[in-house]
């Protein structure tokens, strides 16, 4: 008997196995099911997952899942992916040498005019440049190395132009009533100052929900630094009188120096702290529960910092503070690197 003529009747596994293959609809066979688009869709997305991996320095072109979840024919970003976009795109900010080179031209023109004219009106144009120019560079330099999308222009703006206001019209506030005139005095303004900029910086990321080490230390950097800059203009201004005798002068020499030493030592001060603490709240913040452990000792060490950089004098003392501050700035900034693609992994789903 022909093996080709078998009945109905008869298990499908006795057919031929040419029987099995799908028939053309149209000839009279069955007919092939035909595949959604979305398990079209699904097939290559798990295709692309295996066989597509980033390089370094190469942007994955993949598409977003829109939230009424109807597709747009891609396949929808993991987390993974996600962040090496993120990782790898150009930040909105330009770059912090640019701003710097550009800075310190305006600053010397200012300066050079001044001197050439003698006019008191161009006073306040050195003043302004000399003492936002390093703490904008700051800002601009840990954007360069950070670009999150979770740090938008208004955040960034808000955090250094408003927060840093209100950090230091409260400070002084509070240290009026507050601080008195005894050896612990700087002791209580740098807690004073630092607890201000750390509940500043918690204001200014309300809204955010993924929480990254380094975006914390980021905008705790803006709030430092627009905090220094408006400080560091009060010290510009304070030093441009100067008292001989029972007659008042106006020192541009006076004022070129603060600004000079004041901007060498920005990174190393407000910036930096700040910094610190903003790292160790987004830290303590990620997973299920905040760590509050590891923000109260992040406040606590920066407080001791500021009070030790306020309390001595000379340029060693300087040094050693600076670089005590420095130590636990890079070990956070460089622990958000292997903490981000070990978060990655977790969250990735195919």
């Amino acid at each position: 008997m022909d093996r080709r003529h078998v009945s109905a009747d008869q298990p499908r596994a006795a057919r031929h196995p040419a029987d099995r293959r799908p028939r053309h609809p149209i000839r009279g066979s069955a007919p092939v099911p035909a595949r959604s688009p979305a398990q079209s869709l699904g097939s290559r997305c798990a295709r692309r997952k295996v066989a597509t991996q980033p390089q370094p320095g190469e942007l994955l072109s993949v598409g977003v899942e829109p939230a009424n979840g109807r597709g747009t024919g891609t396949c929808p970003r993991s987390a993974a992916t996600t962040r090496s976009a993120n990782v790898n795109q150009r930040s909105w900010a330009p770059r912090w040498w640019a701003v710097l080179i550009i800075g310190l031209l305006l600053w010397g023109a200012a300066i050079g005019v001044t001197l050439v004219t003698g006019n008191v009106i161009t006073l306040p144009t050195i003043v302004l440049i000399g003492s936002f120019l390093v703490p904008v560079t700051g800002v601009v330099w840990y954007l360069d190395h950070d670009p999150s999308p979770a740090l938008s222009p208004r955040r960034i703006t808000a955090a250094f132009i408003i927060a840093g206001t209100l950090g230091v019209l409260s400070a002084s506030l509070l240290e009026y009533y507050l601080v008195g005139t005894g050896a612990l005095a700087n002791v209580e303004v740098g807690l004073i100052e630092e607890l201000v900029k750390t509940l500043l910086v918690v204001a200014v990321a309300w809204g955010i929900h993924s929480f990254h080490t380094r975006d914390g230390m980021v905008l705790g950097a803006a709030v430092g630094f627009g905090f220094a800059a408006l400080e560091s203009s009060g010290y510009a201004l304070a030093s441009l009188f100067v008292v001989q005798g029972h007659r008042l002068f106006l020192s541009l020499d006076s004022v070129v120096v603060t600004e000079l030493v004041r901007g060498i030592l920005a990174p190393f001060g407000h910036g930096m702290w700040t910094a610190i603490v903003g790292g160790a709240i987004f830290a303590a913040a990620r997973g299920n529960r905040v760590r509050y452990i590891w923000i109260l000792a992040a406040y606590l060490l920066v407080s001791i910092l500021h009070g030790a950089f306020d309390s001595i004098n000379g340029i060693i003392g300087y040094v050693v503070v600076s670089a005590v501050g420095v130590v636990p700035l890079v070990r956070l900034w460089l622990r958000a690197v292997e903490i981000a693609p070990a978060a990655d992994r977790n969250s990735f789903v195919g």
